[in-house]
Order: structure tokens, then sequence, then C-alpha cells
């Protein structure tokens, strides 16, 4: 490395320049030609475009830097030249949103640690950032909404939630535990297993999905069960159990006859049904023909059980058809004549052969 005494280019004043490399003419010839600029008028340079940067800034609309004064001023400089390349950004409404959110940042050591930096990395930063707020959002939102929702019996028999809710046509319980009690009542009320969760498919018979949440929800909760319903107005009948209780005796039709079924396990009408002409037992239901409507609609009336809109249309229609029959009057034919024949008594005498005998 070689000194030498050069002048700065701006003041005049004498000053150190050191370099390296090269011969010495080389090193002559840096010295003779290079620009110098002394510490002085160097910074006096610096402050001025930082001073320039920040009135730019300024008219940008920015907000004012948080910091030292030389970290301020350093600062302002950097974040002026991140404006400049915003400004070639094809810009949409996302995009927009994100640039918005970095030029709010007042930090003077924030600029000056991405100092250097594509304007691309800056935005990705705020890209992840505000998906990470907004997850943790979610997941706070999350357990207040949980927590809301979340009925706890007075004596829980387990700390896992049976979460409940209506998907489609059926009602849902997500309970991720194995219990021979939860499985048992779950079932007694028409629940399968399937998906990872216990499912019912609701259907004409079943009634409303909100008694049957309602109703469900009310059983765990009697049984011990910690139940989670977020429908504000469900999670109340279940706790003070209001609900239309299910009806369970049905007639409904197959293969254009009446179908009778009931819930097996808890009450039995077989022999009732059986008594019904032309009924027949077809695992699980008892069928009865359409022309016996009769008996079937008094054994409904007897035993309360309702007819679905198919059982009823059938019912209409056997009625119909019954009165449409042809009733004609009737007139009695003559009698045909009776001939009287006197049988022979061919029994045969004492001493006699009995003539089918001879030959």
């Amino acid at each position: 490395m070689a000194r030498y005494v050069v002048k700065c280019d701006t003041c005049g004043q004498s000053m150190d320049f050191h370099t390296w490399g090269g011969n010495s003419r080389d090193r002559q010839w840096r010295a003779d030609h290079w620009s110098h600029e002394c510490d002085e008028c160097k910074q006096k340079r610096v402050s001025q475009i930082n001073e320039k940067n920040a009135e730019k800034n300024r008219e940008e609309g920015l907000p004012l830097l948080v910091g030292s004064e030389k970290q301020i001023a350093w600062a302002e400089t950097i974040r002026a030249s991140f404006v400049q390349a915003s400004s070639n950004l094809v810009v949409d409404s996302s995009t927009n949103y994100k640039i918005t959110k970095l030029f709010k940042n007042t930090s003077a050591s924030f600029w000056i640690d991405r100092r250097g930096r594509e304007l691309n990395k800056l935005l990705e930063e705020i890209e992840d950032e505000e998906v990470e707020i907004k997850k943790d959002l979610e997941q706070k939102l999350q357990k207040e909404a949980e927590l809301e929702a979340t009925i706890r019996p007075e004596t829980a028999l387990s700390e896992t939630v049976a979460y409940i809710f209506a998907e489609d046509e059926k009602i849902c319980i997500e309970f991720p535990e194995k219990r021979e009690d939860f499985r048992t009542l779950v079932k007694a009320h028409g629940f399968s297993w399937g998906n990872a969760r216990w499912y019912r498919k609701l259907s004409i018979t079943t009634g409303s999905k909100e008694d049957r949440i309602s109703e469900i929800g009310n059983l765990l909760l009697i049984e011990g069960f910690i139940v989670r319903i977020f429908d504000e107005e469900l999670r109340k009948k279940a706790i003070e159990g209001i609900y239309e209780p299910e009806h369970t005796r049905w007639i409904r039709t197959y293969k254009g006859k009446f179908s009778i079924k009931w819930k097996r396990y808890y009450e039995d009408f077989y022999a009732e049904a059986r008594k019904i002409p032309t009924s027949k037992w077809d695992n699980p239901t008892v069928d009865v023909k359409s022309e016996q409507f009769e008996a079937v609609e008094d054994f409904a009336n007897e035993y309360d059980f309702r007819f679905t809109p198919k059982a009823l249309e059938l019912l209409e229609e056997a009625k119909a058809f019954k009165k449409a029959q042809l009733i004609p009057s009737l007139k009695k034919g003559k009698e045909s004549i009776k001939v009287t024949s006197t049988e022979k008594d061919f029994t045969p005498k004492e001493g006699e052969i009995d003539a089918t005998l001879l030959d």
C-alpha cells in the first residue's frame, strides 16, 4: 500500500490518499487522476443527499423516522431508494396494500438493516407477516368461539369434546376418543361411524336437523359428555332439552306395498302387524299389499304410526281404486234341476257269493 498527499476536489484541502496494487507508476496515476473527496466534504455531500431524500419522502407523505440523527439521515436515503423501486412495479390491490404497509414502518434501524435488499423480498416479508398475523388472529378467534360454544356438564365423564354439527343432509359428531358408553348411546340413536366421525343421515322420518342436534346434544350432556354446538339457539335448546321428540313408528312404501317399520330394539309390533291380511315379514319391516289399506289405516291409528308422503299417496290410490270398482246389481239365476238317484243294495245275501268276486 502506498500513501500520497492529494487535494480535495471540492474544497482543495490536502488529504491523505492510500492505494495499493499495481506498480508505482499505476499508483501515482491514481493519485493524480482519480477524484478525491475529504471526509468533511463527503459528510456534507451525504447529508445533502439524505436531506434531499428526506424531503422527497415527506412529499410522498411518508411518516417521520424514529432513531438517532445519523440513523435517520441514512435511513431516509435507503427508504427513498425503495420508494423509487416501487414506482417501477406493476401494482394490484394486494401489492399496493403491502407497499403501503411497508412504508408505514418508522424505525430507522428497520430500513438500515434492509439496505441493498430487493423490494420484492421486502414485500414477501410483509406477506409472510400478514399470513402469520392472520393465522394467529384466526387461532385466537377460533379459541374464543370454541369456548363460547362449549357446554360442560357438572360432572364430565371425559375431557374430550363432542362437536355436533350439520353437514349436507347429515348430523355429524366429532369425538376422537374410543368409549363404549359414548358408542352405545349414539348408535342407539341412529348414528354410524365413517370418515373419522359419527354421522346420521336425515330423511322425512327423522325430523328436522335442528331437533336432532338439540336432542343428541341434550342426551350427551345428561350422560356426562362435554358438547360443542356453535349455533347459539340450538345450544340453548340442548341445555334446556327443548326439541320435538323423534317419531319412530312409520309406514312407508316398498314395491307398491305398505312397509311398516318401527324401532325394533325399543318396542315390538310384529305380532300386531302380522295380523293384517297379506302381511309378510321382510326384515326389518312388515309389508302389506295395498288392497288392505283399511286394515293398515286402522293399525296406524291404533298404534300411532305415521304415513310418509309416498305412503299417503299409495293410501289415496288404494281408496280411489276401491271406489272405482264396479258394483253391479246382481240377479239370482235359475236353480239347476236336481236329480235324486236311489242306490241299490248290492250286499250279498247269506250263502251268496259277492258278484264282484265272480269270474
